[in-house]
């Protein structure tokens, strides 16, 4: 049962066996554990972005280039090859695009899964028990390893 503590503050109750400040303490704890990993998610969000950006561009100049009617190739097997062969570059790019997009978000869940299971045991930032993933170059990994 609960019972008013003999303070001026009614407000206040104090409870047998309750820690209130480790309570606050734990709370703090996953506040500032879902706040990196909210941070992991967007910067993830950013270098998938950025990356889907760049391959699009990349893409849509290769992709336009073997369209684009050629004065001296007047016949249309010569641009149906060359077009073929446009298209298989980028299935062939394609695939190794999304290799790279896979990469990047397995890294950002094997973050999260960090950051959970350290909040989750208490450890601080300098007991890290698991190892945080390797950098791959994307802001998501370049914010983890820094803060180590």
């Amino acid at each position: 049962m609960p019972s008013t503590s003999n303070s001026t503050n009614p407000a206040v109750l104090r409870y047998r066996g309750l820690d209130l400040e480790a309570m606050a303490a734990l709370q703090m704890r996953n506040v500032a554990a879902l706040r990196h990993m909210t941070n992991l998610m967007l910067d993830t969000t950013e270098a998938i972005t950025r990356r889907q950006a760049e391959f699009l561009k990349s893409r849509v100049d290769h992709i336009g280039g073997a369209f684009k009617s050629n004065e001296g190739a007047s016949d249309p097997g010569v641009l149906f090859d060359q077009q073929a062969e446009a298209y298989r570059d980028l299935f062939g790019a394609l695939a190794s695009h999304v290799g790279e997009l896979a990469e990047i978000t397995s890294n950002c869940c094997a973050g999260l899964v960090h950051e959970a299971s350290r909040a989750a045991t208490g450890q601080g930032e300098e007991g890290d028990a698991v190892r945080q993933p390797e950098n791959d170059g994307t802001a998501a990994s370049k914010s983890s390893t820094a803060k180590k």
